[in-house]
């Protein structure tokens, strides 16, 4: 059996701490379970009542005449512990502590280490601390502070939530959109008890059809990503990840350092997931409400219909920003809108979005015109926009009304109608009612069916991921190993350029041929083999930004210019480095610049990253980061999806690349990064691309320790 079940069915919960203070926290728990309806058995514990509230009161859950299923404690943060214990002793099968004072106060983090001990000693499940609780309105059950919870009304949503007042403020949001929630729960401290748990639970609830997530961060992020991946091909997940300060500045090493963040990373790890990231609470609730109303539609094509021409303009725009399209009208389509309209209204309807202002005082007009769009063979959604006028907006209303009640509301469908003082609540609460949501502002419903369409992209990718498993590429593991483990031996963990570049070649990267040098005259030998011009480079574990200090030097050809170069470039770096070496290389053709890097983060694992590149890639930051093990498609998504991938497809006369040879790089970059777990980070910039090549020029590898 889930053992979550019991949280959210339980048959007896004792409430220790238990008040007659309905201003105390211990009253307003009890409250809370008295008033919501619950049928299963309540203990109030307070050693110094014999009765709360008219319900019989025990001084000790160790005195209960049976057991419990779930304990309830709102106790003092000192006395939490020994609560704990006691709800073990008496065998409890879960507990949700209410009580504040742990970690989040400077003071109680050893406290709250103590009650992990107990709960992994007794093998007691908790919910919190600092927790709101938990609601199930399936069987009217309130375990939380706050009594009026009871008022939120049954439906699709489960929501978890980080923090317990964002779990007020989104369940009272959804009350607000009348949309129902099945179950609600606020993690607190999340003590045992994770987002992964929780969502595992309601992925097998059949009531429940749409997940919501609040998170401010977690210590394991890719055990509730692993957990995501197994539900949201049938069920959609929707999260929002508060955007937090990147106060730590990794740009010490590499430029995938620097880029890499926090926020970033939970984006992509939501997109590998098939999680639907969500950038506010209203767009959490507007993405709520489609998707638990609409049918999943085919494609990204709109069709809309607008009474005023500026509601259309500002949901086209916003919609084609989210990734939606206009749908281009079928020829048949458009003769039949002019056949139903009047001479007044003709010359303004030929085009999507169609502007049916002149259309509104007849109910059939507008009724023909939705009924034609929703028809059109090119059109896989349906937008209606009107803003309140008490002459016309009955027609508008009604006209939605009676093509529902026909059965010919046959793809997803949003209406966007606002309600001045209240003007249309009634109408508009019934149209809800026949699945079709309702949205006030015109953005914010772009958003929404936005939202809609990549759940259904979401479903459509994960079909082909079945069938497109992440794959390792050949390796010379030996030869690799011999590489790191001379570099470990020396007490080094930054790798020379001359290394890292034979490292990466292990695993049949291309790379620029390198030799290192001694001297000026050598340098003279080394590039007449090579061939000019040539490139020379400081070769030091100390000096990893080499351009920085002038320690790269391009574009070298007769005998007189290299032996200059090479006198200057090691001057330069003897300032950093006594033992500083020198490398020769030849000069790479000019082509298109990228940056492909990796990153082991502490909260993520293995990260790989794909950008423009060059010395402005930090400025520009048009990057994209996949989380490790990758396969092609995904490879092949995150080259397409950064802003500069036009420059790749022959952008302004620029010749067309194939994409392959750099899925291929970021393919083995996945293999060395995942079979060798010291790597912390590697930095190719710049690997330049030609039409069917791609060549690591200069590349950067840290490891571990």
């Amino acid at each position: 059996m889930d053992l979550l079940n019991y949280f959210f069915n339980p048959k007896s919960v004792a409430v220790i701490g238990a008040s007659s203070d309905s201003y105390k926290a211990g009253g307003l728990c009890l409250m809370s379970l008295l008033q919501c309806g619950y049928k299963g058995t309540i203990y109030p514990i307070n050693p110094h009542h014999e009765e709360i509230f008219g319900v019989i009161t025990y001084p000790s859950v160790t005195e209960l005449p049976e057991t419990f299923d779930i304990g309830l404690i709102v106790v003092p943060s000192q006395a939490v512990k020994e609560a704990v214990l006691d709800c073990a002793r008496a065998g409890a099968k879960g507990v949700i502590i209410i009580s504040s004072g742990f970690k989040e106060a400077e003071t109680g983090q050893e406290l709250e280490k103590e009650i992990l001990q107990s709960a992994i000693e007794t093998g007691v499940k908790i919910i919190g601390p600092n927790t709101l609780g938990l609601i199930n309105t399936a069987c009217s059950l309130n375990l939380s502070f706050v009594p009026f919870l009871k008022e939120v009304p049954r439906g699709p949503i489960g929501l978890i939530s980080q923090s317990g007042g964002v779990c007020m403020l989104v369940l009272y949001a959804l009350l607000n959109e009348n949309i129902g929630t099945s179950k609600a729960v606020a993690l607190g401290n999340r003590c045992n008890v994770e987002f992964s748990d929780i969502l595992a639970h309601f992925g097998s609830d059949p009531e429940i059809k749409v997940v919501l997530m609040y998170l401010e961060g977690i210590e394991n992020p890719r055990l509730l990503l692993e957990e995501a991946k197994k539900i949201t091909m049938f069920k959609p997940v929707v999260a929002y990840k508060v955007r937090g300060s990147e106060a730590v500045n990794r740009a010490a090493f590499s430029h995938t350092g620097t880029l890499t963040g926090s926020f970033y990373l939970y984006q992509t790890a939501f997109r590998d997931a098939g999680i639907i990231g969500v950038t506010s609470i209203d767009e959490l609730i507007d993405t709520a409400k489609i998707l638990s109303l609409s049918p999943i539609p085919r494609g990204n094509r709109v069709g809309i219909a607008t009474v005023q021409a500026g509601l259309g303009i500002i949901f086209t725009s916003v919609a084609e920003q989210e990734g939606l399209k206009l749908a281009e009208l079928e020829h048949s389509t458009i003769e039949a809108l002019d056949n139903c309209l009047s001479s007044m209204a003709r010359y303004t309807l030929h085009s999507n979005p169609i502007d049916i202002t002149f259309g509104v005082s007849d109910k059939q007009i507008i009724i023909q015109t939705l009924r034609l769009i929703m028809q059109d063979n090119n059109v896989d959604m349906v937008a209606l926009l009107n803003t309140h006028h008490p002459e016309y907006t009955p027609n508008i209303l009604e006209a939605v009304e009676q093509l529902a009640a026909a059965g010919e509301i046959t793809k997803p469908f949003v209406l966007m109608q606002d309600s001045p003082a209240e003007a249309n609540d009634s109408k508009l609460k019934d149209i809800e009612r026949k699945n079709i949501p309702v949205y006030r502002l015109p953005d914010r419903m772009a958003r929404a069916l936005a939202n809609l369409y990549r759940y259904a992209d979401i479903r459509q990718k994960k079909e082909t991921i079945i069938s497109e498993q992440s794959s390792q590429a050949a390796l010379d593991e030996a030869k690799a190993k011999f590489i790191l483990a001379g570099v470990e031996q020396e007490g080094r963990n930054v790798l020379t350029e001359p290394e890292a570049k034979e490292f990466l070649s292990t695993a049949g990267i291309s790379v620029t041929p390198v030799k290192t040098i001694e001297s000026s005259e050598e340098a003279c030998r080394a590039a007449a083999s090579l061939g000019t011009p040539v490139v020379l480079k400081l070769v030091s574990p100390l000096i990893v930004h080499k351009s920085d200090i002038g320690g790269v030097m391009l574009n070298l050809a007769g005998e007189k210019e290299i032996k200059e170069a090479y006198e200057e470039i090691i001057l330069k770096g003897r300032c950093f480095d006594p033992l500083v070496r020198v490398s020769i290389q030849p000069m790479a053709p000019p082509g298109i610049e990228v940056i492909i890097g990796a990153i082991t983060d502490n909260q993520f694992g293995p990260v790989i990253m794909f950008g423009l590149g060059g010395t402005t890639v930090e400025v520009y930051h048009d990057v994209s980061f996949r989380l490790l093990p990758l396969n092609t498609l995904a490879a092949r998504e995150m080259i397409q999806e950064i802003k500069g991938f036009s420059l790749l497809q022959g952008y302004r006369g620029r010749v067309v690349v194939n994409l392959e040879p750099i899925v291929d790089i970021l393919m083995k970059i996945s293999t060395l990064v995942t079979t060798f777990t010291q790597i912390k980070e590697i930095d190719m910039n710049p690997v330049i691309v030609y039409p069917n090549k791609a060549l690591v020029v200069d590349s950067r590898i840290l490891l571990t320790g």
